[in-house]
């Protein structure tokens, strides 16, 4: 179940992209085309309302995708297993109560877990084991 989940995750990461991208390389392989399939008085023969509407579409079109990309594409994912935002791009945690008032404050790093530079509040790593303790020994008689 999680491989799947993160295809998903990653194939909507690269959908944005793509939309963004295929339209300047659709018109870029029309204008390739050779006369012989896609003949230059079909193009005269548009009306240049049309023109200006296709134009507009696609730049449309293009402004979503982008606009897609940039506002709706997450930038911190909520780890519940630690309990703190991951932001996606730097890998750093950051504190919960802080990213709940609006700061993004990153947290100082530890073995045992993870500690936010602003208001201090502890998050324990729940894969830290503690070190065995040192075997004593005893005084020779």
């Amino acid at each position: 179940m999680q491989f799947w989940k993160r295809v998903k995750e990653e194939a909507q990461k690269h959908l944005a992209t793509w939309l963004a991208a295929l339209p300047p390389i659709l018109l870029s392989m029309l204008a390739a085309l050779p006369e012989k399939y896609f003949p230059l008085e079909t193009i005269a023969q548009i009306e240049p309302v049309q023109w200006l509407r296709t134009v507009l579409l696609l730049l449309a079109i293009c402004t979503a995708a982008i606009a897609y990309v940039v506002y709706v594409h997450p930038k911190k994912k909520f780890i519940s297993r630690v309990g703190a935002y991951l932001e996606l791009k730097s890998g750093i945690y950051l504190c919960t109560k802080c990213a709940a008032e609006e700061k993004n404050s990153p947290m100082l790093e530890t073995e045992q877990g993870w500690r936010c530079k602003t208001c201090w509040l502890w998050y324990a790593n729940p894969d830290y084991k503690k070190p065995p303790e040192p075997r004593r020994i005893d005084s020779i008689e």
